[in-house]
This record gives structure tokens, sequence and C-alpha cells, in this order.
């Protein structure tokens, strides 16, 4: 009778977990362990509820409970591992999964698991060759691809970001499931921000405009939006993205550097200096900011105000590119063109590229003349 109970416990707390309802499934899963406290299929999957739950603390204990029992679960050591990289634990994670791979060397999802801990734990290299052995023993877990796309993005191969990216959100589509709606939309949102990076603004924009119907709460689309309708000098557009940013999370930093940017270029430079002073208040040694809102004084003919942020800037920074440009355009303004002159010549030699530089030094020569 106890054993029949104990099958039907199990059986409902498996039923739940597939429908989602991991809460309920922790219930049934529970009774069916206070029935019997060594048994590890109830133990592993309320590992797996606990961790969908976010109590990963609980569910490790849960998988060290099974492990006591059978240390070669080779199925609980990746649901452990899974766990500790929840808990930012990616060293401990990395030991579980060599353990797991050791037991299963077969198995991709051992892999795409042991890869996490690894990107999270910036050795890029191992991660790129578990998410290869991942691919090869037929993985198709959009994560992975996702992750192969992160990689390709930290080494500025935004194309290849983006097919790997693509490749993900197709294969989430394929599996069709509404629970995965919220991650569909990460997803998405940053395809946003990789089309940025390759400078296709339009298509971010149209792309995250389709996202944002999806969920019109989603900070970092708004943000990647606005950064599109920057670039496309779409100044006002970007403006009003930016103010939806603020009333979702007024505290996000990204928000006012590029709401700084905007209002500069709507010639609301007051405005862009407050944004400025609150990210100085967050990064008082930052010398772009110190020199961008001396470039915003400039424009406001505060001469004095502006020299005094430049000046800050190069303190800071010597080599500050931007921060010499803008004194030698205060300097123009004020009609000292050697000391402008001697500062356009520096940062022309540090970035010999700059256009910046150049659009100032064509103007500094039409002075001179």
């Amino acid at each position: 009778m106890e054993e029949q109970k104990l099958k039907q416990l199990y059986s409902d707390g498996h039923e739940y977990y597939l429908a989602g309802e991991c809460s309920k499934a922790i219930e049934s899963l529970t009774k069916a362990i206070e029935i019997q406290p060594t048994n590890t299929k109830a133990l592993n999957l309320r590992g797996v509820c606990l961790n969908e739950t976010s109590k990963f603390e609980e569910a490790l204990a849960d998988y060290n409970s099974v492990l006591k029992i059978t240390e070669l679960d080779h199925e609980c050591l990746n649901n452990k591992a899974i766990a500790l990289n929840n808990l930012c634990k990616y060293q401990e994670a990395i030991e579980c999964s060599n353990s797991s791979i050791k037991i299963e060397p077969n198995n991709h999802n051992y892999y795409l698991t042991r890869a996490i801990a690894f990107f999270n734990s910036s050795k890029l290299d191992f991660a790129k060759n578990d998410l290869k052995k991942c691919t090869s023993l037929g993985g198709k877990d959009p994560q992975c691809y996702e992750l192969l796309s992160d990689l390709h993005g930290k080494s500025n191969r935004n194309e290849l970001a983006l097919v790997c990216l693509d490749r993900a959100i197709n294969l989430l589509n394929e599996e069709d499931n509404s629970d995965d709606e919220d991650y569909k939309i990460d997803l998405l949102t940053k395809r946003g921000l990789i089309l940025n990076n390759l400078a296709q603004f339009e298509k971010a924009k149209n792309g995250l405009k389709e996202t944002l119907e999806l969920n019109l709460k989603n900070t970092d689309a708004w943000l990647n939006l606005a950064t599109a309708q920057l670039n496309l000098l779409e100044y006002k557009e970007a403006l009003e993205s930016l103010n939806k940013v603020h009333k979702l999370d007024p505290k996000y930093e990204t928000l006012y550097d590029l709401r700084a940017k905007v209002f500069n270029n709507l010639g609301k430079y007051q405005e862009a200096i407050q944004d400025l002073e609150y990210l100085l208040e967050l990064n008082p040694k930052s010398p772009i900011f110190h020199a961008r809102s001396g470039l915003c004084w400039n424009n406001l003919a505060k001469f004095n105000k502006a020299l005094i942020c430049i000046n800050k800037a190069l303190e800071l920074d010597q080599n500050c590119v931007m921060a010499l440009n803008n004194r030698a355009l205060i300097c123009i303004n004020l009609g000292l063109l050697k000391n402008a002159k001697i500062d356009l010549e520096k940062a022309q030699l540090l970035d010999p590229k700059n256009i910046i530089t150049k659009i100032n030094l064509q103007t500094l020569q039409k002075k001179f003349k």
C-alpha cells in the first residue's frame, strides 16, 4: 500500500513538473521523500523543481543527498552543476561537470553545462571547445547557440554572432513552447543589439519594435531601440524610448549615457549636463563624462566652466582624445589658436584616423588663414 502511494506521489510530481507547476510538484515529491527518504528519483526531481523556482541552495541539498547514496549518478551531477552555475560557483560547477562527463562522455547537455561555467569564469577557449562538442553530439539547445553568439560577440565577430543567435531563435520557434516566451524576447532583444553593432540600424529598429509588442516593459529592448534611433538621427523618437526606460527603471546607468547624447544632438545642453552630472556622481573618475560635460558647456558659451571640465578629464587621462578635441574647440572659440593646434596635433598623434580631429584641424586651418 505504501509502495503504491509512493509511486503515485512520484508520478503526480513528475506530471506537475512537465506541466510547469513546480510548486505542486515539490509538494508531491516532498510527501514521497517523507515516505522514503532515500528515494533518489524523487530527490533528484525535487532538486530540479527547486532549481526552476530559484531555490538553488535547497536544490543543492537534494542533489547532495542523492550523491551520498549513489555518487555515480551522472544526471544528478549535471543537475548539481546547473545549480552551482546559478549560484555563480563556477569552479565547483566545472568540477561537477567533469565528473558527469567522465561517467557519460556522450551526453551533449553535460558539455553545455560546463561551457556555461567556463564562459562565466572567462575561460572562453574551454567554453568554445565544449560548445563545439555539444553540437557535434547533436545538441540542439538554443542556449548552446546563444552562448556561441556571445563568444563571437566578445571577439567582435558580429556577423557570426548574428548567425548563431538566429539559429538559437529558430530552434526556440521549433519547440513552440509558450513557457519560453520570455527567453525568446531576450534573444530578440539581443539580436537588436548585434544589429546595432553591425550598423544595421533600420533592421534593429524594426525588429526591436516588434519585440516590444511582446513585452513593453523590457528595458534592454527600449535601450537598444533608442541606440538605433540615435544612430538614425531620429532624436525625438530616441528620447521617447529613453523616457520609457526612465519610467521603468530610473537607476539604469546606460539610460543617462544615451539620453545625454540625445539631448546634446537636440541642442538641449543643460539637460545633457544634468544627465552627465548624474553619471559623474557614479563615475567621478571618468574622463569621457568630464569631456562630454565640457563640450556641453562650450555649446552654452560657458567657456570657463567648459575648460574646468576638460582640464579635469585630462588630469584623469592626459591622452584622452575626446578631451583634447573638446579643449581645442574651446580654444578656437576663445581665439587661442596656438593652444588649439597643440591639442589637435597631440590628438592626431594618438589617433591618426579620428574623424573629429581631422574636422577640427580643417576648422583651425581656416582660422589661421
